[in-house]
């Protein structure tokens, strides 16, 4: 009897001995060893939309308070990187609402209460190499000593929503570019395309090239860069090319020539900027994406 008595009495301490661990871990979820809380145990970060718009990536998230009071809130430390190998640090900006972008963002948040965040990263995977990306951001909750654990979310999903047609994306849709052909000419390739004026009216100065409000870059599908410059017609090769006027509903013929291409290489990648001086483009930067060389 005395042994039944023994044996119960140590299942009854076993039991009270794993409820406690149960109790200490389930403690330890939201704290840290020295036992300062996770941002986790204050809000909850989502990941809305992750969308390339026209050079830059769009990623929008929702950070929702789980406390009934108010909580004075602080993002920063923004890290990215993308699938196709590419690390971003520098140049992003961040913020909340409507609010100015920054490098770092505050605003109070309301008891249970949510709002709407932004990141943008300017120049983002230029080559449309990247599929997806993964986030890195710190939180700080005011007079709360936090642990030292960033919101983190790998492999989020990259969409494209933008046009693309006759191997070129822009944003602008009032300006209609076209690739004729993509050829060798000798060490170097010539991209040769059209550009259709149909925004209604004459474009003063119109330009592309470097210099003219958005990147310059070539690439070809073996990851090596170029120097390249570009011709209006038959005029001289610069880096950038110009015309005083470009009449509403003309087209003009241009070329780019990329310098000193891997004879290895079979398709090419373009960025080139495009402005006027009286008319403000949706995008400055047209791209040529992986062109094929003939």
């Amino acid at each position: 009897m005395n042994k039944f008595k023994l044996m119960k009495s140590a299942k009854s301490l076993c039991l009270a001995a794993m409820a406690l661990c149960l109790l200490m871990t389930s403690c330890k979820k939201d704290e840290d060893e020295e036992g300062r809380p996770y941002y986790t145990k204050f809000v909850d970060i989502s990941i809305m939309r992750c969308e390339r718009v026209s050079g830059a990536l769009m990623i929008d998230f929702t950070v929702t308070n789980k406390q009934d009071n108010n909580l004075r809130l602080e993002l920063y430390g923004i890290s990215l990187s993308d699938n196709a190998g590419t690390a971003y640090s520098d140049n992003f900006s961040l913020a909340i609402a409507d609010n100015d972008y920054y490098h770092r963002a505050e605003t109070t948040l309301t008891g249970k209460g949510s709002i709407i965040g932004h990141v943008k990263i300017k120049d983002f995977d230029p080559f449309n190499k990247a599929t997806s990306v993964s986030l890195t951001m710190r939180v700080g909750i005011a007079d709360v000593e936090l642990a030292d654990k960033p919101f983190e979310q790998s492999w989020i999903p990259v969409v494209d929503n933008r046009v693309k047609a006759h191997g070129v994306q822009s944003n602008d849709t009032k300006l209609a570019y076209q690739v004729i052909s993509c050829v060798r000419n000798g060490e170097d390739v010539d991209l040769h395309f059209s550009v259709t004026n149909n925004t209604g009216g004459n474009l003063i100065d119109f330009g592309m090239g470097y210099g003219y409000g958005g990147e310059a870059k070539a690439n070809d599908d073996r990851g090596y860069s170029y120097d390249s410059s570009i011709c209006f017609g038959d005029g001289d090769w610069y880096h950038l090319a110009s015309r005083s006027t470009f009449a509403a509903g003309a087209s003009i013929q241009g070329t780019i020539r990329v310098k000193r291409v891997d004879n290895k290489a079979t398709e090419m990648t373009v960025l080139i900027g495009a402005s006027a001086s009286n008319y403000i483009c949706e995008d400055n930067t047209v791209r040529f994406l992986t062109i094929p060389i003939e």
